[in-house]
């Protein structure tokens, strides 16, 4: 299913499941969030290491000056071609 199938189903927003999927399948399944983890990327559905990859110098000015004009992270993560929780990281920073 899609996020925003699942996200329609359980009456919430798909930037909530996207956030919240592990939690979700692990508590369906009677599992712990590192076997799901572990599982979807067994399965090609996570690409193991993603969130850790280093940015380019262009890539982080980027996030900053559009967060500087007043864009929303998911908006940047968007632009910027990089995962929510990657912008909110460098942000951060």
């Amino acid at each position: 299913m899609s996020f925003k199938k699942i996200a329609d189903e359980i009456g919430v927003d798909p930037s909530t499941v996207a956030k919240s999927i592990l939690q979700i399948i692990a508590k369906r399944d009677g599992l712990i969030v590192s076997q799901v983890r572990f599982k979807r990327e067994q399965a090609g559905f996570i690409r193991k290491g993603k969130n850790n990859e280093m940015l380019s110098d262009k890539q982080i000015k980027q996030i900053w000056e559009l967060f500087n004009q007043k864009y929303e992270v998911d908006d940047i993560a968007y632009i910027v071609g990089v995962d929510e929780r990657t912008v909110k990281k460098y942000l951060s920073k």
